[in-house]
């Protein structure tokens, strides 16, 4: 059996679309972790569990990774994954990944994605073939979940073992609220034996503007440095993780970019251009950014990010400013395009 976990918060208009392919089919236990909502998420969640014998209502302290754990600790499938409450699964496919994951003993099996906005549907593929990650070539994994282009990070889109999850005690850290999909993949991916990935759509993630990644928040910036230090802190922990080392200042540095974007230069934040530039120099000089700026790896990014990191790398602070706002009226306009 697969057990499908589902943190829901506020998801009163989503949930019951996210999972409605998934109900009266044996082959899934569906566990939805209701976290604190203050809508009538539960209520909503109680008449689906009234009619279907395969989904089961949970509550847990607020938090995605509470949630998650808490799913983790009850999920009696041999496999899990996991799905946001506004998303949603290819059945067929998710069934074959869960049929080929078992009979070919993978840890972990991956799949494409689409992107879904209100009249446009991207599809996303890590790799461009199918690819087997075991002890010759683990490590590319590893590194890859450290690279937010790549997107391997994200829980979602994937079949997990449970027995790798529960024997290795592996849990989401629920001091994280950003970037802990990626922390809890990396710690994950370096205790599995063998990875796969079939390129064929599995999971369709929703846009949705007002997500948390891209919402302006008073201490943003700090909730991002503990989730840059919790990474070094499993890097330090691991054996040989120095190689890792790389991708790790790759990932802090395009992280660094997310707090310029969507906190030290959002038109949001209600500052002035000059006390905004004092405030984020001062950020760059936090350890981890520091780090990460000693070490920009431009090829590993995009232009679109590597321009920008290069601009704060000189402390071309004004030029980065600029292109904060362009992509701010990139995001009105996607968002109006979506509404």
């Amino acid at each position: 059996m697969l057990s499908i976990i589902v943190p829901a918060y506020n998801a009163e208009n989503t949930i019951k679309q996210s999972i409605n392919n998934l109900l009266d089919n044996d082959c899934f236990e569906i566990i939805i972790i209701e976290n604190g909502s203050t809508d009538k998420t539960t209520d909503v969640v109680e008449e689906v569990v009234d009619k279907h014998s395969n989904v089961k209502l949970l509550h847990s302290t607020p938090g995605v990774s509470n949630a998650r754990n808490c799913g983790i600790e009850l999920a009696s499938g041999d496999y899990i994954a996991f799905l946001d409450a506004d998303d949603y699964y290819e059945v067929n496919t998710l069934i074959e990944f869960y049929s080929r994951a078992k009979k070919d003993g993978y840890d972990i099996l991956m799949g494409a994605y689409s992107r879904d906005y209100a009249n446009l549907k991207e599809k996303h593929y890590y790799y461009n073939e199918e690819k087997v990650f075991n002890s010759s070539n683990i490590d590319e994994f590893v590194r890859d979940t450290l690279i937010p282009e790549k997107g391997v990070g994200l829980v979602w889109g994937k079949v997990i073992k449970t027995s790798l999850l529960k024997n290795e005690e592996l849990v989401f850290n629920p001091k994280l609220s950003f970037a802990e999909d990626a922390e809890m993949m990396f710690r994950t991916a370096i205790k599995s034996r063998k990875i796969g990935y079939i390129p064929e759509i599995l999971y369709h993630y929703t846009f949705n503007p007002n997500s948390a990644v891209r919402k302006y928040k008073e201490d943003l910036d700090q909730r991002y440095i503990l989730a840059m230090r919790a990474v070094l802190s499993d890097i330090r922990n691991t054996e040989n993780g120095d190689k890792y080392l790389e991708s790790y200042y790759t990932f802090v540095n395009n992280h660094l970019l997310i707090i310029a974007v969507n906190f030290s230069f959002s038109p949001f934040n209600g500052k002035k251009y000059q006390v905004n530039k004092n405030e984020f120099r001062k950020l760059c000089q936090e350890d981890v950014f520091k780090l990460g700026l000693e070490h920009p790896n431009y090829k590993k990014l995009s232009k679109s990010r590597a321009i920008p990191l290069f601009f704060v790398k000189h402390h071309l602070y004004y030029l980065m400013y600029l292109v904060v706002r362009f992509r701010h009226k990139q995001f009105k306009k996607r968002n109006e395009e979506s509404v």
